[in-house]
């Protein structure tokens, strides 16, 4: 597993721990669903800005995902 899909399965195991929808992280980070879903999955790779902005939506840090999986 690619560290993108490490990254991106913690983040959606965060997600999804707090009952947060793709859609509704989206809203709060100022992406569109479609990228949250690509980040989530590896698909794409996302800067250290974009992934700290996403943790800080889910009330986590960069830290707390990258010990996340």
């Amino acid at each position: 597993m690619s560290a993108s899909e490490r990254i991106g399965a913690a983040l959606a195991e965060i997600r999804k721990e707090q009952g947060v929808s793709t859609y509704t992280l989206a809203k709060r980070v100022g992406m569109n669903q479609s990228a949250i879903s690509r980040i989530e999955k590896g698909h794409i790779s996302a800067g250290v800005d974009t992934i700290d902005r996403i943790a800080e939506a889910l009330g986590s840090s960069l830290e707390l995902v990258r010990k996340q999986r």
